[in-house]
């Protein structure tokens, strides 16, 4: 029997389930996670829609946003824009259900910010589906633009078309396929694979992203990923400074990359 813990309990119970249906859930030894079973994930202060298409979203990932929000915080040109030109102070690549966007997109709307505008990208369908339903469930329709793509590939025009200094986060599939297989069972058997594997060393869609962003005319000022620590010695110089940060656990977790030709940017 897969014995579920206090806090999935708790979580189902608010969702609506009896406990007569959690036992069940129990005998039948259904793994599950709660997050799938009640289509519900909290990231930062947001209850997100989610379901098989979309990775559920990790607390560990909320730090992107985080930085994020202080580097604009920092750059006040950030929001010195014109709205009538196509233009973004923040890209997002691989968005899945939406979090990072919308978290940040939330808190920037809640301060008086709400000409952040936000371009995020999916190349899953089903999962842009879902990504749009919650940015409708928090109206920020105005501030986040979704837009199917592979990478860069349906935004390179967009992006060497940029009026004002940007930002760019992902947090691309970054597992190396060796240990996808090794992952827990509630994990590698639920949570969309596309999400989850990066390829044999983990780092091929970040090489694809990176090398994408090398031939950009107009390069962000600020990358922020989220990698996996086997990943520490891979980031090498090109026209960034890379930065890599420790999670919690003290693991090299993210990785940050400053535009080295800056003018008027903090850094």
């Amino acid at each position: 029997m897969y014995k579920r813990l206090a806090w999935e309990k708790n979580w189902l119970k608010s969702h609506g389930w009896s406990v007569e249906e959690i036992l069940e859930l129990e005998n039948n030894d259904i793994k599950t996670p709660v997050e799938y079973l009640t289509n519900a994930a909290i990231f930062r202060n947001l209850t997100l829609k989610v379901n098989e298409s979309t990775l559920i979203p990790r607390k560990e990932t909320e730090k992107i946003v985080d930085w994020a929000e202080t580097w604009c915080r920092e750059n006040q040109c950030f929001f010195d824009f014109d709205q009538k030109k196509s233009s973004y102070q923040v890209i997002e690549i691989g968005t899945g259900s939406g979090a990072i966007s919308l978290a940040l997109a939330w808190q920037f709307k809640n301060i008086g910010f709400n000409k952040m505008r936000i371009l995020a990208t999916e190349v899953s369908d089903k999962a842009l589906i879902i990504a749009r339903e919650n940015c409708q469930k928090y109206n920020l329709e105005k501030m986040i633009t979704f837009q199917k793509s592979n990478l860069l590939s349906m935004i390179k025009n967009i992006l060497n078309n940029q009026n004002n200094p940007y930002i760019l986060l992902a947090n691309l599939p970054y597992i190396p396929s060796d240990e996808v297989i090794k992952l827990n069972e509630e994990v590698k058997d639920y949570e969309p694979v596309l999400a989850l594997d990066g390829g044999v060393d983990g780092f091929i869609l970040i090489g694809k992203l990176l090398s994408q962003v090398e031939a950009l005319k107009i390069k962000p000022a600020l990358i922020i990923l989220e990698i996996d620590p086997s990943h520490e010695k891979m980031f090498v110089n090109n026209s960034y400074r890379w930065k890599i940060m420790k999670d919690e656990n003290y693991y090299p977790r993210y990785a940050i990359g400053i535009l080295k030709k800056i003018n008027n940017l903090v850094v």
